[in-house]
């Protein structure tokens, strides 16, 4: 019984903490654009997980026509961010799969990191995720 008084407290305290969250990215000023890369990465993915209710009967022991077993809810995953151009020849694109030891790859120059990334996931749809891309990219 303990167990799941503390869980009950865990979620409401995250549940709080969520809308602080969210307070606090919407007043965070964008990025000045001397600090962004000149090539802009926009990115989406989904992806069904599975979710945990409360049982409140058991199981059915046949399950009807059309019904499943688990119960998914899509989760939408959604980057922003800058990054600078890296022009490669053939002959370095090729090379880079057929790197034979330690040495080779830490002679090569490394690729340029992303700036100013952001990832946001979101269990409230497409809809809702999308929208917040297109605010993050304004």
């Amino acid at each position: 019984m303990k167990a799941s008084i503390s869980t009950r407290v865990l979620k409401e305290f995250v549940a709080e903490d969520t809308e602080d969250i969210l307070d606090y990215y919407e007043q965070k000023p964008a990025p000045a654009p001397a600090d962004e890369a000149e090539i802009l990465v926009i990115q989406a993915d989904g992806k069904g997980v599975p979710i945990i209710l409360e049982k409140s009967s058991p199981d059915p022991v046949r399950l009807g026509k059309g019904q499943k077993r688990g119960r998914k809810k899509e989760a939408i995953v959604t980057t922003v961010y800058t990054i600078a151009a890296n022009p490669r020849t053939p002959e370095d694109v090729v090379n880079s799969f057929f790197q034979q030891n330690e040495a080779d790859k830490k002679s090569k120059i490394s690729p340029p990191k992303p700036k100013n990334k952001h990832i946001w996931a979101t269990l409230d749809g497409k809809e809702t995720a999308l929208a917040r891309l297109g605010q993050q990219v304004e």
